[in-house]
């Protein structure tokens, strides 16, 4: 697990009697948190490949959730995080955000 990255972006994991879940400290935690099946995560990690080897279009994949006002949308190069506003947008490169996905995904099958 790379644990620089996790604290480059203030994210880490947790096991309560609801099971395993993202400390949502964050908007980068709070996104991760959407992708609690393992099947969903080792899905957007296939995504990011294919957009990394130039096999898919990253215009092709956005991601939100209303309740929690986050949403995404994958360049060739990031992640970018945003409210429903649009408002101070985080942008994560792809690589830093496979890092975290992998990170959780093996966090999830420990």
């Amino acid at each position: 697990m790379n644990h620089e990255i996790l604290k480059k972006y203030d994210v880490s994991f947790k096991t309560t009697s609801h099971g395993k879940l993202v400390n949502a400290k964050n908007r980068v935690s709070s996104f991760l948190f959407l992708y609690r099946n393992l099947e969903d995560v080792s899905d957007f990690i296939s995504h990011i490949d294919s957009i990394v080897i130039g096999e898919a279009n990253p215009y092709e994949y956005s991601y939100g959730e209303p309740v929690l006002n986050i949403y995404a949308t994958l360049t060739t190069d990031e992640l970018i995080l945003m409210g429903k506003d649009n408002l101070n947008p985080l942008f994560i490169p792809l690589t830093d955000f496979k890092e975290l996905l992998l990170a959780w995904r093996e966090y999830l099958t420990i």
